[in-house]
C-alpha cells in the first residue's frame, strides 16, 4: 500500500456470501486482523501502524446463502 489506489487494500471477492470472517496472520501465526465486515479489507495495517514487508497468510471462513461453509487460505506479499 503505498497511496496509489492499486492493490493497497487486500479483499476477498465473491458472490452469495452470507457470513464471513477474514484473519489475516504474521509469521509466529499471531492474529493480526480480523474483519466480519463482508466489503472490508485489510490495508497493511496493524495496530494503527504500517507492517512491515513480508508475507502473511490469510484465511477466509464463510457461509454461501445456501449454507454451505467455505473455508480458504493463501498468502500475500506486503512490499512498500
Amino acid at each position: 500500500p503505498n497511496g496509489d489506489n492499486v492493490n493497497d487494500i487486500f479483499v476477498v471477492k465473491g458472490k452469495f456470501i452470507q457470513e464471513f470472517q477474514l484473519y489475516i496472520f504474521n509469521r509466529w501465526g499471531q492474529t493480526i486482523y480480523f474483519t466480519n465486515v463482508w466489503n472490508e479489507g485489510w490495508d497493511g495495517e496493524t495496530n494503527n501502524t504500517e507492517a512491515p514487508n513480508g508475507v502473511y497468510t490469510w484465511k477466509v471462513i464463510a457461509k454461501d446463502n445456501k449454507g454451505k461453509e467455505i473455508i480458504a487460505t493463501g498468502t500475500i506479499t506486503l512490499e512498500r
